[in-house]
């Protein structure tokens, strides 16, 4: 998951809540279209994230550099 991703789905967890919120304070009526598009979304965010491949490190020489520096220690 990049971070892109990680601040897209930490958003929409935050309007979930929010949402949830407001149901349990009963002060308006929930918008129901609203909530489970938003829903939907957070949803969507983690099975991608989940079902997405690992992503590569920037820069595999350098890791490749350190591990075998590592192994020789």
């Amino acid at each position: 998951m990049n971070h892109a991703q990680l601040i897209a789905l930490g958003r929409s967890l935050r309007v979930a809540d929010e949402h949830g919120q407001r149901l349990t304070e009963g002060d308006a009526p929930p918008a129901t279209e609203e909530i489970s598009r938003d829903l939907q979304r957070a949803v969507d965010l983690l099975s991608e994230a989940v079902t997405a491949p690992r992503p590569s490190p920037a820069a595999p020489s350098i890791q490749q550099a350190w591990s075998t520096r590592t192994r020789s220690t």
